[in-house]
């Protein structure tokens, strides 16, 4: 008898245990996980890592339901990314601008020295990057500010012939410099696109970034359009150059 209360109690216990665990499901997501299940998940994509990029992913609990005795936490994944700053480009900061041959649309040939005596604002993109499209329209609402106190540059790997075609259907007013593969690979050791570069009157590079962090609305999940705000930060930075 007592042999049968105790296997009966422990049966009940262990019950008891299980329904009134905690468990995770992604907001409108299927898979429910244990709380071990979920950081298991959580570490496997915290190491997918790039060499120029970090993500982080991490979550909130928005809601949390009583389900048969257990406890359902609904949660918003919510991803961060951060550039590593591990590009040989990054080097470059506070030193001088290294020495470089190119032509921009005109055929003009555009070298280090066409650098000096004048604040360079360079950004760097290509046809096919979209992180490089979203943000030129602002871009271009810098270069109008500016206008000619600054000399607005943009260096890409593309030829001639795709950057024209590009520009047909697209408003990127700064002066390209074009075909300059081996200059941002080997030379500058870009890996990731947009970056901006911005070169002071003698020649030496004064800020290297990886173009215009993005804003996400965590309602919508979008991306939101670049307002005067993102570029109060590029703006700081040409307005000491000029002061000094």
């Amino acid at each position: 008898m007592w042999r049968y209360l105790i296997i009966s109690l422990f049966f009940f216990f262990y019950f008891q245990t299980v329904q009134a665990q905690e468990f995770y499901q992604a907001k409108n997501g299927k898979k429910i996980f244990t709380k071990a299940g979920l950081t298991d998940a959580l570490k496997k994509l915290n190491k997918s890592k790039e060499e120029t990029y970090v993500i982080t992913v991490d979550y909130t609990i928005v809601e949390t339901i009583t389900r048969n005795d257990s406890i359902i936490n609904i949660i918003e994944i919510e991803f961060d990314g951060k550039p590593t700053r591990n590009e040989k480009v990054y080097a470059y900061e506070h030193k001088a601008f290294p020495d470089f041959k190119l032509r921009n649309l005109n055929g003009k040939k555009v070298t280090q020295k066409n650098l000096k005596g004048k604040i360079t604002f360079i950004n760097i993109w290509f046809v096919n990057c979209v992180p490089c499209r979203r943000e030129m329209p602002i871009l271009n609402r810098l270069k109008e500010k500016y206008q000619d106190k600054v000399d607005f540059k943009s260096i890409t790997f593309d030829k001639k012939e795709a950057v024209q075609n590009f520009l047909k259907t697209n408003e990127y007013n700064y002066d390209h410099l074009i075909n300059a593969k081996s200059f941002l690979k080997d030379e500058l050791g870009i890996k990731s696109y947009p970056k901006i570069m911005i070169i002071d009157r003698k020649g030496i590079v004064s800020y290297v970034g990886p173009g215009i962090p993005p804003t996400f609305d965590k309602t919508t999940k979008k991306v939101l359009d670049f307002t005067e705000k993102d570029l109060v930060y590029l703006e700081a930075m040409l307005d000491k150059l000029l002061s000094e």
